[in-house]
Order: C-alpha cells, then sequence, then structure tokens
C-alpha cells in the first residue's frame, strides 16, 4: 500500500509542477483560492446573521409555549432560520406565527 501511495503523492507532485510552468494555471488556481476565501468570508457574515436572529427569535418567541418547539433555544431557533432560508417545511414553521400575530402575515 505504500508504493501506491507513494505513486498518488509523485502524481500530485506532477500536477504541481505542471502549475508552476503554465502561468495561465496559475492565474486560475489563484483566482480559484482567492474565490473559496471570499466564499467562507460570507458563510461567516451569514452565520453571524442567523446567530443574532436566532438570538432575537429566541428572545422574543421561546417563551411562547406554542413556539417552544421551533425557538426555544438558540440552537433550535438557529436550525428554524436555517429551514425558513431554504424554504424546507415553511408552511408548517410559519402557520403557527400567523396564528399567534397578525404582524406576520
Amino acid at each position: 500500500f505504500a508504493v501506491f501511495r507513494a505513486a498518488r503523492l509523485l502524481r500530485l507532485a506532477r500536477i504541481v509542477r505542471l502549475v508552476k510552468t503554465c502561468p495561465e494555471l496559475q492565474v486560475l488556481c489563484n483566482g480559484l483560492l482567492a474565490s473559496f476565501a471570499a466564499s467562507m468570508w460570507c458563510a461567516v457574515l451569514l452565520g453571524l446573521f442567523c446567530y443574532a436572529g436566532a438570538l432575537l427569535c429566541t428572545d422574543l418567541l421561546g417563551r411562547e409555549p406554542e413556539f417552544q418547539e421551533l425557538y426555544g433555544s438558540v440552537l433550535t431557533s438557529m436550525l428554524t432560520h436555517v429551514k425558513l432560508s431554504l424554504v424546507e417545511a415553511w408552511p408548517d414553521m410559519v402557520t403557527p406565527m400567523v396564528v399567534h400575530s397578525s404582524l406576520w402575515a
């Protein structure tokens, strides 16, 4: 098995050498790495917004008995926010809020 691993590492080294010799591939790889970093920062920012919304909803809605299942803790509130943003089970989550208050409608 060690021989196969060494062969794979040599193949990887050959690909890295190819990227170094071709400037167009270097530009492409640098662009991909930069876009990956930007995507990770977007994910961090979305996570922070989801956390802030979960804190707010847990504080405002978590005390109500009919919302305890959806907003009882910060983690369940974050999961509810992710489900709402993905429009998964939308009617099941929104119906209790609309019944509770017409502001949600």
